[in-house]
């Protein structure tokens, strides 16, 4: 779970972070949680403490959009104490994405081949391809190389049969042709 920093008064208050849950699969019985937390950035891992969307890859990875970037790192096969989350993220977390360094990441996106997709306020969508390569070059999918109708994305939807992205802009639906179709 991540959460953001919330400190107003009327509000729910929050100091942010990566929590881990083990419900043992009765949501309805909070005697038998397991909980597990981060939130302190500068000795657990984390570059930032107020995260703002997590998703999960295909491959397992768990990628987390935060006030300070973005982040990756697998996901724990098994329920963690908060000691041993903490040595789990410093030994496995990733460091900032640099290539996404200069733009402001609205929102991520996986599609169903692990591509991720970052939609950016300004330049466009950015994607990392499965394999680690920067699509474009590192310049994604943007009004001067595709048919997007402007670089400020707010969603992205995907069909995977056909691999044709659906990006939602300031300006309108755009949709076109992606490499990314079922092989």
């Amino acid at each position: 779970i991540g959460a953001q920093v919330r400190h107003k008064l009327g509000d729910i208050e929050s100091e942010g972070g990566l929590y881990l849950l083990d419900f043992h699969g009765t949501l309805d019985n909070e005697n038998d949680d397991d909980w597990a937390q981060i939130t302190n950035p500068s000795t657990d891992g984390l570059l930032g403490r107020d995260i703002t969307q997590l998703e999960i890859d295909p491959s397992g990875n768990l990628w987390m959009r935060h006030d300070a970037g973005i982040q990756y790192l697998p996901v724990p096969s098994r329920m963690l104490t908060s000691p041993e989350l903490q040595s789990f993220i410093r030994t496995y977390i990733s460091g900032a994405l640099w290539e996404l360094a200069d733009y402001s990441v609205n929102r991520m996106e996986v599609d169903s081949r692990g591509n991720k997709w970052f939609l950016t306020g300004m330049n466009g969508v950015r994607v990392l391809q499965t394999n680690g390569v920067w699509m474009n070059g590192g310049f994604g999918y943007n009004t001067d190389n595709s048919g997007l109708l402007s670089d400020e994305i707010y969603a992205a939807a995907f069909d995977k049969v056909s691999g044709r992205a659906f990006l939602s802009t300031s300006k309108g639906l755009s949709a076109f042709q992606t490499p990314f179709a079922q092989p």
